[in-house]
């Protein structure tokens, strides 16, 4: 009997001790900032691709337009990227990638915004020009953030 007390006793202050050593932690502040410093005395820090949600992207395309007697005979086209963040920002930076049905990649495309100060959850839309032949191939949009 003294056994059987003696290992639940003992059973009882491990698990004690593990649920009162999570308790009232604090991440211990280093005096560094982290982040990359830039030249001009900002900071970049890194919010994880996941704290992105894509939500849709739609294909723009400008026609001819009129430049008095002559018409300009090439189109235009962009593509828009709608999102929103769990973070605030004050910079994003989308990398788009274009693919054909058969998986190969038609386009590469950046497009960001400086100085947005987007707040938590805000949507945002970046564009980007791509090519007329990227526009004509392309199936997959892959984005990626940064």
């Amino acid at each position: 009997m003294k056994k059987r007390y003696l290992i639940f006793l003992s059973a009882f202050v491990l698990c004690l001790s593990l649920l009162l050593s999570g308790c009232g932690t604090e991440p211990v502040d280093t005096g560094e900032d982290l982040g990359e410093l830039r030249e001009d005395g900002t900071r970049v820090y890194t919010v994880p691709n996941a704290y992105f949600t894509f939500e849709k992207y739609e294909i723009l395309s400008k026609g001819p337009t009129d430049i008095g007697d002559n018409f300009s005979v090439f189109t235009t086209n962009a593509i828009e990227i709608y999102a929103r963040c769990a973070a605030a920002l004050d910079e994003v930076t989308a990398i788009i990638k274009l693919y054909d049905s058969n998986g190969r990649v038609v386009g590469n495309y950046r497009a960001s915004a400086k100085n947005c100060g987007f707040e938590v959850g805000e949507k945002f839309v970046l564009t980007a020009d791509i090519s007329n032949d990227a526009k004509e191939k392309f199936s997959v949009v892959d984005v990626k953030f940064e």
